[in-house]
């Protein structure tokens, strides 16, 4: 994702940018490919890898709302609920966030 955002985005995106969205195609397209992206990214490890590493960790696998529960517990995600949130706001600008903390859970299973 951090290729993508410094190839989509090779300076800082403010909200001057922001707000000139719709009256700029070239912007517009830009952040809707990568939103798009994030949000595919986002289902792929709240469907995905969350599931396959708290399995490598033993714990019991629950619906999606239990299972970000505990990646909090671990502190692999700051917030199950931002989590969600985000996951909902995923199709609005600014509206998601990356969630550094599987690189904590890969360094607990090595």
């Amino acid at each position: 994702m951090l290729d993508t955002d410094r190839r989509l985005f090779p300076n800082l995106f403010t909200i001057e940018e922001a707000q000139e969205v719709e009256a700029a195609p070239i912007l517009a397209e830009r952040l809707d490919a990568f939103v798009s992206r994030f949000g595919r990214l986002q289902d792929t490890v709240g469907d995905k890898l969350l599931p396959a590493l708290l399995s490598a960790l033993a714990e019991t696998l629950g619906p999606t709302i239990d299972n970000l529960d505990k990646a909090e517990k671990f502190r692999f995600i700051e917030s199950a609920d931002g989590w969600m949130d985000g996951n909902a706001q995923t199709a609005q600008p600014g509206g998601a966030r990356v969630h550094r903390g599987f690189g904590r859970a890969f360094q607990r299973l090595a």
